[in-house]
């Protein structure tokens, strides 16, 4: 943490409480809300952008039980922004920028995360004068081998986008981030 520059806004990157498979605690979300709180707490970011599904495959909304998460921890409810439209990390780190003006921000989520986001800030080419990441704590449970399973075909479907142009910074019209 003594690393990071202080800045307006934390980008919470967006995931359920519960494991989609078995219901349990998901560790990836309590250690988000951790990082999250210690960052606020700390004073390096002033307030936290959450970005996730409102509506996720199994009809729970992301950004609202993070935002019960946080307030339950002491963050002020009026420092907390949601965007329920972050559908992917891509659409997360574009809106941040595009839909919420944050120029310098903080991405929260696991470092293989945060390093999909920070590059995708970057080829996007948006207007951002500092974008950093922090490393919430990596789980380590059996269950989490789903999740890094997900994130190495993530990691294709970034280029994949990349290659597509997605409609950001390649001439294409950018798709309405505002709905």
């Amino acid at each position: 943490m003594d690393r990071l520059r202080p800045v307006e806004y934390g980008l919470l990157l967006g995931t359920t409480p519960q494991t989609r498979i078995g219901g349990r605690t998901n560790q990836f979300f309590t250690a988000r809300i951790e990082a999250a709180e210690r960052l606020y707490k700390a004073g390096v970011v002033g307030r936290i952008l959450i970005s996730g599904d409102e509506d996720s495959l199994d009809g729970v909304n992301e950004v609202e039980c993070m935002r019960d998460s946080l307030v339950a921890r002491g963050v002020d409810p009026a420092d907390i922004l949601l965007d329920g439209k972050g559908f992917s990390t891509l659409e997360s780190v574009a809106r941040a920028v595009e839909v919420y003006d944050c120029r310098s921000f903080v991405v929260i989520s696991q470092k293989f995360h945060n390093e999909r986001a920070v590059f995708l800030a970057e080829w996007l080419g948006l207007d951002v004068h500092d974008v950093q990441g922090y490393n919430a704590a990596d789980p380590t449970s059996k269950m989490t081998l789903v999740t890094y399973l997900r994130e190495y075909l993530a990691r294709v479907k970034a280029f994949i986008d990349i290659y597509l142009c997605r409609g950001f910074g390649c001439g294409s019209p950018a798709p309405d981030l505002a709905a």
